[in-house]
């Protein structure tokens, strides 16, 4: 019986460790229209590649200035650009 009770928590746990559950996520809060912020550990340099490779323009990046000392954390403001 104990294992019966042990496979649905590893599921649960793969699916909420999975990107699936990210995806599900967004598309929910999506489509209850209110608005929403992601947080997701970037290195900095990768982001503003994937930034610049996606057509989009960085209006400002900041750093965060409430985050610990610990933590390298920066606000970007980030807008589409029309491709060409």
């Amino acid at each position: 019986m104990r294992i019966l009770r042990w496979i649905p928590r590893k599921l649960v746990h793969a699916f909420m460790a999975s990107d699936i559950w990210h995806h599900v996520r967004y598309l929910k809060l999506r489509a209850s229209g209110q608005p929403h912020m992601e947080m997701n550990p970037w290195k900095k340099a990768s982001l503003e590649g994937f930034i610049e490779k996606h057509a989009a323009e960085i209006l400002q990046c900041q750093k965060e200035p409430e985050a610990p000392e610990s933590l390298e954390s920066y606000v970007y403001f980030i807008r589409k650009t029309k491709r060409q």
